[in-house]
């Protein structure tokens, strides 16, 4: 009687420790498996269907059922690791990509060994299988980001040695000639330096920029302010530049002032770098386009251009720290590549928000920011 007793506590206690192993595999949604290497049987539990896009079924399945749902470029190599596993008695251990019923494709891990042996052969095999996709979405994110980092320090060296040579060079040369060089005039020399210099500062001021709105550290000047006034400043300030190679710049503003709360130095960089990034990306004889207009409660600025365009897989991260649009063909022009970065912080910072447009290549791009106005008892209160 004692005996039955015993074993019926033993019973008792596997039993709700076997339930306990089922909660936790349902909490961590692994899919288990069991394989018959004898009879080649396969017993998955509904977690292993379910990542398959299956509806559960009654077992066995077979190996094949299995194999189908491996991406064919993955399927030789699971299958030649799967049996090295069995022969060696050694560890499956790999991460594969799976096709689903329905077509998508996910990425797993699976892991199992031989954990059952017949007369010195192997019998039974049992392993886990979980769905790894944000993992590896992750992981491709971060290496992303860190190849685009790797190209701005490349850029960055780039952009920084071109003035630093012209200045050096310059310099040498007014040493040597103490400005007197009739093919290198004081004047002209001094020129040269100024606009090399200014060139510095606003690498200078894009990285600090970037450096204080990683930190949060970017603070707003704000007052009311006429959006109009401003444009029509910054277009002037910027034209020399775009109408280098005979672009031709058209603006497009309203005859009345739009009054909003803002920080004009942050709104002027917000203009000048759309107009700055328009003329890099528009070949010589293009043309930009400026436009503003007031629209119920928010003022609504585009920037357009028939330049080279965005191809589709850069519009979601064409404003994105790091991220570059063919570099090669904008080399000539110069800057960091983080211009449409500080647009972005800057216009949110004003509680608006700004989206990009493209056709694809050599159909032109278009900018288009949206801020809030004050409102009417607001734009009296100003005069």
């Amino acid at each position: 009687m004692r005996d039955l007793t015993r074993q019926k506590q033993a019973e008792a206690k596997l039993s709700e420790s076997e339930r306990r192993l089922r909660l936790a595999i349902e909490a961590t949604e692994l899919a288990t498996w069991e394989w018959n290497l004898i009879s080649n049987e396969v017993y998955w539990n509904e977690q292993h269907f379910r990542l398959f896009g299956m509806q559960p079924r009654p077992n066995p399945v077979t190996p094949d059922d299995f194999l189908t749902h491996v991406h064919p470029a993955d399927r030789e190599r699971l299958t030649n690791l799967l049996q090295r596993t069995i022969d060696t008695r050694s560890v499956y251990d790999a991460e594969f990509c799976a096709v689903l019923e329905n077509g998508s494709q996910r990425w797993m891990s699976g892991y199992g060994r031989v954990v059952e042996e017949v007369d010195g052969q192997p019998a039974r095999m049992s392993g886990v299988m979980l769905d790894i996709t944000e993992r590896r979405q992750a992981e491709e994110a971060l290496r992303q980001a860190d190849q685009r980092k790797d190209e701005f320090l490349a850029l960055l060296a780039h952009e920084l040695r071109n003035p630093m040579a012209t200045l050096s060079n310059t310099l040498l040369i007014l040493e040597l000639t103490g400005g007197q060089d009739e093919g290198l005039p004081l004047e002209v020399a001094l020129s040269m330096m100024r606009r090399e210099v200014a060139q510095l500062a606003r690498l200078v001021d894009d990285l600090l920029d970037v450096g204080r709105i990683n930190q949060g550290k970017i603070v707003l000047r704000l007052e009311p302010l006429d959006l109009v006034e401003l444009l029509e400043k910054t277009i002037e300030a910027t034209r020399p530049l775009i109408e280098t190679e005979h672009r031709a710049l058209a603006a497009n503003l309203p005859t009345e002032p739009l009054y909003l709360r803002g920080d004009a130095v942050r709104l002027t960089q917000v203009v000048r770098n759309l107009l700055t990034n328009a003329t890099k990306f528009t070949r010589a004889g293009g043309h930009i386009w400026l436009s503003l207009e007031g629209k119920g409660d928010e003022a609504i600025l585009q920037v357009r251009d028939d330049g080279i365009g965005i191809p589709a897989d850069h519009l979601e991260r064409i404003f994105e720290l790091f991220a570059q649009v063919d570099a090669s063909r904008t080399r000539s022009q110069g800057g960091l590549g983080v211009g449409l970065t500080l647009v972005k912080e800057f216009v949110e910072l004003h509680g608006g928000r700004v989206e990009a447009h493209s056709e694809g290549a050599d159909r032109g791009s278009v900018f288009i920011v949206h801020v809030p106005l004050l409102n009417s008892t607001s734009h009296e209160s100003i005069h």
